[in-house]
């Protein structure tokens, strides 16, 4: 609640503080184009209210509208009126952007300058999350072009193919010792799977292997996110 509150007594001044720090503590980029947008509104609104001259009465104008929603703009001059606008337009933009993006469902576990700092920059962890944003991007590919994925050999690690796909295990095409060396599947496990896939003809999704080769719900919940199925 203290980000959600900042634009709104910072007159809109200061609606670029919760997307800064959400980008540095969450490393989102998207947050930049939000933090680039409160800076070039706040350039807008300093540079009308410096060339307008009135000083101390647009900032009390700003605070009585910001909370009455009264119409007291008109008083001002042109200029004056844009900055005060920009600056309330900000305040309540700012503070409902800082509400969605630090809501608990929003997954923010707090700053990353909180963690440790051999943990915050670890090789593993950066390895992790592009091997994340690889899968991500290998699976919008395969959605969209199918053709195309299969020339690549997404999900085909044993065509030793130069495409990054983060790690995909493609379960209908690849070779026994392919699920047993990327997805750790055992021997009782790739035997279910083969008969399940006989039945099928080819599996749709993870969820299947649940319930045509039985494998219990945890272990479908583990390698769902390396499975694809082309």
């Amino acid at each position: 609640m203290w980000w959600v509150s900042v634009p709104l007594w910072s007159l809109g001044f200061g609606a670029w503080a919760p997307s800064a720090w959400r980008l540095i503590a969450g490393r989102r980029w998207r947050d930049a184009y939000a933090l680039v947008g409160y800076l070039a509104a706040l350039a807008a609104q300093v540079s009308l209210l410096a060339s307008s001259g009135h000083g101390h009465n647009v900032f009390h104008l700003m605070w009585t509208f910001l909370f009455t929603s009264l119409g007291v703009l008109g008083k001002l001059g042109k200029l004056a009126a844009v900055g005060a606008s920009i600056g309330i337009v900000s305040a309540y933009v700012g503070s409902v952007h800082a509400l969605v993006i630090f809501r608990p469902s929003a997954g923010f576990r707090g700053a990353a300058l909180d963690r440790p700092l051999e943990t915050r920059d670890s090789a593993v962890l950066r390895a992790a999350r592009h091997c994340v944003r690889r899968r991500r991007a290998a699976r919008r590919l395969a959605r969209r072009h199918p053709a195309r994925a299969a020339r690549l050999g997404i999900g085909r690690p044993d065509l030793q193919q130069s495409y990054d796909d983060g790690g995909l295990v493609d379960i209908n095409h690849v070779p026994d010792r392919v699920l047993a060396e990327q997805l750790g599947m055992t021997q009782q496990e790739i035997d279910a799977l083969h008969a399940a896939r006989e039945h099928l003809g080819r599996f749709t999704s993870a969820a299947e292997l649940s319930v045509y080769a039985k494998l219990p719900a945890h272990r479908v919940d583990d390698l769902r996110d390396f499975i694809i199925c082309l």
